[in-house]
């Protein structure tokens, strides 16, 4: 057993009825879940379901146990947030779509012992521990098998030849390599089993009530900051990470460091919003303005900084690391962004000074980038570039091929010329249904291209046959509130631009360029049509 296996054993959690946890057998048993924080527990949604419509009802109707050395403890759950959610709680679905997951709010377990989440997927092929409780053996006992995550099928994770058993589902799934809980034990297969990766629960954030998911997050940072900073001997998930095999780059404990001072800043109100800040580290790095085509999709300060690990940059050879330059300055972008759009609100005094003391042993360039944000006499929002979006976002729906279906695509126009896919569907779907199909991959495409205040324009080219269809008018997303943005149509909230998909088969005319190019050189001016001087009268 590794020192990461032995640090998940006191965070598993039993999930049953209420009232059920000293029974021996497990009669009552629906599953397995884990701390991420104190007061917050992460499950499968259908272990849940087990407890019928008061689960759904947001009632304290799950009971969680739990070992604490010798002792065992037990506190009653309510499910805040999941996904997928029975549309009819009294009748739950037989199958469970992806991603499965269930966060539930613990009270009552602030002294909880808590996993180490991963802020990056895993790259397979790498071997994990997979954990929960089973009663394989006749009686409830803790199940812990080694095996090798292999692969993806869809959204899911797939180990090999490794299955859970029955009540596994919801335990977590560690990446022994990284020394983090990167999954969820889902179900199983013919030959192995299935994994929801951690990076699933971005979902959760876009549900109605989704700050719970960020909240959660956030106490899940300061409970390892914490652990970090205690006296006590102790195990603990940070300093277990730094016996792995010694790498380059940003510590273990320079990590938990700065994901706690993280935590107590605003969280970013989309992913965009992150994406943005990383754009710009990379751009620094690299010495180069030219877009990343790999998108991805963070929710949090600390996702950021984890998709910074493993940059490369030819043109830097030889520099120190370039993981710990790019964390550095991305912190401190951070900073600069967070005080210009909260102001006194957001604290970020500490974080700033922990990025001027780690920052003492970078090379000039780079702390002359760092003083620029955070140094003193800063305190004045900077415009490290022209406030806008950080992308628009194309959409693309063709002529209906066969039986009257629309194939579509949904892209992020990076700069103006920088193309990145994300969602397509080449059979496509019949006009009626368009609305309902592009809701969700137009709603994730803004959130990418979003940038704070500043909004995606949304550039539609269609057949002409769909310029009737009203597309300025779709709401993405259902109300969550009167206050909510989201429930506006797309025309009251952003720029949208219908084009004519014919015309990008050829080239346009040479008096269309002229015209454009005019107007992107700019001002536009008024001319008038006839050169008659108005009389009196």
């Amino acid at each position: 057993m590794s020192a990461f296996d032995a640090l998940v054993r006191p965070a598993l959690v039993r999930i049953a009825a209420p009232g059920s946890g000293y029974d021996p057998h497990g009669d009552r048993y629906w599953g397995t879940g884990f701390f991420i924080a104190p007061g917050w527990v992460l499950t499968c949604a259908h272990v849940v379901a087990e407890g019928g419509s008061a689960v759904w009802r947001s009632e304290p109707a799950v009971g969680v146990t739990w070992e604490d050395g010798e002792t065992t403890r037990e506190a009653t759950g309510t499910v805040v947030l999941a996904l997928p959610r029975p549309e009819r709680p009294e009748d739950p679905p037989d199958r469970w779509a992806f991603p499965d997951v269930a966060l539930l709010r613990v009270p009552g377990t602030q002294q909880a012992s808590c996993v180490r989440l991963g802020e990056r997927p895993p790259v397979p092929p790498t071997a994990v521990g997979l954990h929960g409780w089973s009663r394989e053996t006749g009686e409830l006992g803790v199940r812990h098998v080694q095996g090798q995550l292999i692969g993806s099928d869809g959204q899911a994770l797939i180990t090999d030849w490794v299955m859970p058993v029955e009540g596994c589902s919801g335990g977590p799934v560690v990446d022994l390599a990284q020394g983090a809980v990167v999954g969820l034990n889902k179900g199983r297969g013919r030959d192995g089993g299935a994994v929801v990766p951690v990076t699933a629960l971005r979902r959760l954030h876009d549900l109605p009530g989704g700050g719970a998911m960020g909240e959660a997050l956030r106490a899940h940072d300061r409970h390892h900051l914490a652990r970090y900073r205690s006296l006590d001997d102790r195990p603990d998930w940070t300093r277990a990470q730094r016996l792995l095999p010694a790498s380059h780059g940003v510590s273990p404990g320079l990590r938990t460091q700065l994901y706690g001072h993280f935590a107590e800043l605003p969280a970013p109100t989309a992913p965009g919003e992150v994406m943005d800040l990383i754009d710009q580290v990379k751009a620094w790095i690299r010495d180069d303005d030219l877009p990343d085509a790999l998108e991805d999709d963070p929710r949090t300060w600390s996702e950021g900084a984890g998709l910074l690990r493993g940059l490369r940059a030819p043109r830097r050879d030889g520099v120190r690391d370039l993981d710990l330059d790019a964390v550095l300055l991305y912190a401190a972008h951070v900073v600069r962004h967070v005080s210009g759009r909260y102001g006194e609100r957001a604290d970020t005094a500490a974080l700033t000074r922990w990025i001027v003391d780690e920052s003492g042993d970078a090379d000039r360039h780079l702390r002359r980038a760092i003083d620029r944000l955070v140094g003193p006499g800063r305190t004045a929002p900077l415009s490290v570039r022209e406030p806008r979006a950080r992308a628009d976002v194309l959409l693309e729906i063709d002529t209906p091929r066969y039986d009257r279906r629309y194939p579509w695509r949904v892209k992020l126009l990076l700069d103006g010329h920088t193309v990145s896919p994300l969602h397509c569907d080449d059979r496509g779907v019949e006009r009626a249904r368009l609305r309902e199909t592009l809701r969700e991959p137009l709603a994730d495409a803004l959130r990418r291209g979003d940038s704070g205040p500043h909004l995606a324009a949304v550039e539609a080219v269609l057949p002409r046959e769909l310029f009737d269809e009203p597309l300025d008018t779709w709401r993405l997303e259902p109300p969550q509130g009167p206050e909510d943005t989201w429930a506006t149509t797309l025309g009251q909230r952003r720029i949208v631009v219908i084009r004519d998909a014919r015309r990008h088969d050829r080239e346009p005319a040479p008096e269309w360029r002229e015209r454009w190019e005019a107007g992107e050189r700019g001002p536009l001016r008024a001319a008038p049509l006839r050169a008659e001087v108005p009389g009196a009268g």
